[in-house]
């Protein structure tokens, strides 16, 4: 960051940040040559240091502590201008999410023959069109469609409002921020980068980099079975083209990251089911299993899955919502674990996890696959490029990293509920593996995850109907 020549306009907005009240005592460091120590490792000294701060001033806010997102949502409740300069090029650009995404944009120019300008807020299109004589009714019946909200409002700036909060929230792409949240790693709490010039300076968000990204990573943080870069394929395919592919068993609960498993999905219909089970998705799963002979979830979810399936008949709203839960928790349950295997000493619980649960889907990226629009494929032999052989390396990387995210983000909403048992049976894991005994390891982690399971599934029995 330091070979990056920093516009006068961010550097100005470093000194009003800095001083400004809203940031007392949020601590901030000057370097050698006079410049503030703006960038810090999020699990760093000062950055954990940072972390306490905000979290005191969410008290104050009355934000709730374990509400996703929580420290964007207290850094933009305290930013005094909602708005910052980018670090490269110096333009301002709202911290809102009030920019049009792609789809957005070209939907608009599909509709009103209007290109949306680079730096042009949602609000500056609307005015634009209305000046172009587009009626107020006409753009309010059109965001509420393409953001896919409940109500139809008579008022354009309350649709405009009612939009940038459920983008905000994740519940829609169709608009984005000037500038990223990233705290504690930005002092502000936002990406230096801002929109305008993102994608070419931050290497992580090169184009290529964004799909490959967006398509698979969810799969890898959750340590999903199933033919997971046959799936990466298929996502790309035109059987998802203007659509968005949804598993048909949530990853997030343990569903496999498989061609056969995923459907195409309008983008707002995505947004809306998130990591819900829905009934239709389970008898279309269950379906697939017969048809296909492979598993709809990952093999530490296939007891309790086989248990959901045997009450079929009684796959109500509520009944699957404890289902959803059991799911959940049992899935908290085996990341744990295995964070708790990772951070062992030496590094030996990082070779154990790559050797045992990630290195055998390598056999995946040795070939490449022709698919139809059912989800079925055939294989071919795939030429290895060094880029194709640098893949895998990404996905030992982008996994490993994520127990780490995962056990900071959901271990303030879901903790682990092992009994003291398990406990003990966590703890002779850990010695296997400390001993380098990775095959005995894996088969008590499997018997582990049977149990739990089993508890799981006791419980799910005093719930239902």
């Amino acid at each position: 960051m330091s070979e990056k020549v920093w516009s006068k306009e961010f550097l100005e907005y470093e000194d009003f940040i800095v001083n400004h009240p809203n940031y007392r005592r949020l601590p901030i460091k000057k370097s050698k040559d006079g410049k503030w120590n703006w960038i810090v490792f999020g699990k760093s000294e000062l950055g954990l240091k940072r972390k306490e701060w905000a979290k005191q001033k969410g008290r104050e806010l009355g934000v709730d502590e374990t509400s996703d997102g929580f420290y964007a949502k207290v850094m933009l409740e305290i930013h005094p201008t909602k708005e910052k300069p980018c670090q490269i090029c110096g333009k301002t650009m709202s911290l809102f999410y009030l920019y049009p995404n792609k789809n957005l944009v070209k939907s608009i120019k599909k509709n009103f023959k209007f290109d949306v300008g680079k730096y042009e807020t949602i609000r500056d299109v609307c005015k634009k069109l209305i000046a172009n004589g587009i009626s107020e009714k006409t753009l309010i019946n059109f965001l509420v469609k393409k953001c896919n909200l409940e109500f139809e409002y008579e008022d354009l700036e309350t649709v405009i409002c009612h939009c940038e909060l459920k983008c905000r929230a994740g519940n829609s792409k169709m608009l984005g921020p000037g500038s990223m949240a990233n705290f504690p790693d930005r002092f502000d709490g936002f990406h230096t980068y801002n929109r305008c010039c993102r994608a070419k300076e931050d290497n992580g968000r090169h184009s290529d980099n964004l799909k490959t990204y967006t398509r698979d990573r969810r799969a890898y943080e959750y340590f999903s079975d199933g033919n997971i870069q046959a799936a990466n394929r298929f996502m790309k395919s035109v059987y998802f083209k203007g659509k968005s592919a949804d598993h048909i068993i949530p990853v997030s609960l343990g569903g496999v990251h498989d061609p056969h498993y995923l459907q195409n999905m309008a983008s707002g219909d995505n947004s809306s089911k998130r990591d819900r089970l829905v009934k239709e998705d389970i008898l279309k799963a269950v379906e697939i299993e017969k048809s296909t002979k492979t598993n709809a979830v990952s093999w530490f979810v296939l007891d309790l899955w086989n248990f959901i399936k045997s009450q079929i008949s009684i796959l109500n709203e509520k009944n699957l919502e404890i289902f959803r839960n059991a799911m959940k928790q049992n899935m908290n349950d085996f990341l744990n674990v295995l964070y708790e295997i990772k951070n062992l000493e030496n590094d030996v619980g990082i070779a154990f996890i790559t050797e045992k649960l990630i290195f055998p889907k390598h056999v995946y990226f040795e070939k490449d696959y022709n698919f139809q629009p059912d989800g079925s494929y055939t294989e071919k032999e795939r030429h290895i490029t060094e880029r194709a052989s640098a893949e895998f390396e990404r996905i030992v990387r982008l996994t490993l990293e994520s127990l780490d995210e995962y056990h900071e983000k959901e271990n303030r909403n879901l903790k682990p509920d092992f009994t003291s048992s398990e406990k003990t049976e966590i703890e002779i894991i850990c010695q296997d593996v400390k001993s380098n005994q990775f095959d005995n390891a894996f088969s008590l982690l499997a018997n582990l995850m049977k149990e739990i399971q089993k508890r799981e599934i006791e419980f799910v029995k005093s719930q239902i109907d």
